[in-house]
């Protein structure tokens, strides 16, 4: 945050896209599974799946904070946060 780096966000987010629908249109894929990490190149992968115009299914692999729902204290967790958690040994 508040880097050099940011000021190319919007560049890198149109090469994301770009390399995604290269890729696609050049190996005549019949779909595409796309997975992102973070805020700055989910945009680009959208972008991509949507120029390609081939069948895609987007999957977040990143970290993100868990929601609460309702009341403080219930987690609301999906399938794909922490499954270890669960299963860690106690110390």
């Amino acid at each position: 945050m508040g880097t050099e780096g940011m000021k190319y966000s919007l560049v890198s987010r149109e090469v994301i896209s770009d390399c995604i629908e290269t890729c696609v249109g050049g190996q005549w894929m019949d779909g595409v599974l796309v997975v992102g990490g973070c805020d700055k190149n989910m945009p680009g992968g959208m972008m991509g799946m949507l120029r390609a115009n081939v069948p895609a299914i987007y999957i977040y692999g990143g970290t993100i904070l868990l929601a609460r729902y309702k009341r403080p204290g219930s987690e609301h967790r999906h399938a794909c946060s922490r499954p270890w958690a669960s299963t860690a040994p106690a110390r």
